[in-house]
C-alpha cells in the first residue's frame, strides 16, 4: 500500500481493519515501511470480528462504539479533567469562589481527597477502585461531574 502519514499511523502492530467488501477481519501483526521507498507493508492475521463495537455490515472497526458527552457545562468554574482513569491522582481547582469548602460524597463513592494546605481552592483526588462510575465534586455552588472510565 502507498506509504501516506494517515496509512502509517492506523496500521500499527495490532491494529485491525476489514477489507471492501468483505466480513472477514484482519489483525496486523507486522509493519514495514523501510525495506521498500513509499510503499507500506505488513502481515495481517485473520481475526475475530467484535460484533458489540465493529459495523461488520459497512467493514469499520469500532464503528458501533459511542463517544460518551462531557456533562459539564462548558466555562465551569471548577477547572480540571471531565474523564480520568482509576487510581490516578488528579487535582482540581476553582477559580473565582473563595472561602468555601470542597464536598464530595465518600461514604458512597471510593474517594480520597486532600485539599492543598497552601491554597483550600485545590485538591488533590483518587478514585481508589478499579471499576469505573460518576460522582460530583462540589465548591460552594460549584458542581463539576467527574466520570471515571475504564482501565481499557
Amino acid at each position: 500500500m502507498p506509504l501516506t502519514e494517515s496509512a502509517k499511523k492506523y496500521f500499527t502492530r495490532y491494529a485491525t481493519f476489514y477489507l471492501q467488501g468483505d466480513s472477514t477481519c484482519w489483525r496486523v501483526e507486522a509493519t514495514d515501511y523501510i525495506s521498500t521507498p513509499g510503499i507500506l507493508e505488513f502481515t495481517a492475521m485473520e481475526h475475530y470480528a467484535n460484533e458489540t463495537e465493529d459495523d461488520i455490515e459497512a467493514g469499520l472497526v469500532k464503528a458501533l462504539i459511542k463517544k460518551v458527552e462531557d456533562p459539564n457545562v462548558e466555562g465551569s468554574a471548577i477547572e480540571g479533567e471531565t474523564f480520568i482513569k482509576p487510581k490516578t491522582v488528579m487535582t482540581y481547582k476553582c477559580n473565582g469562589l473563595k472561602g468555601n469548602h470542597w464536598e464530595i460524597d465518600t461514604k458512597e463513592y471510593p474517594i480520597h481527597f486532600e485539599p492543598n494546605p497552601k491554597d483550600n481552592r485545590e485538591i488533590h483526588l483518587i478514585w481508589d477502585a478499579t471499576y469505573s462510575g460518576q460522582f460530583d465534586i462540589k465548591y460552594g455552588k460549584a458542581v463539576k461531574t467527574i466520570v471515571v472510565e475504564s482501565l481499557t
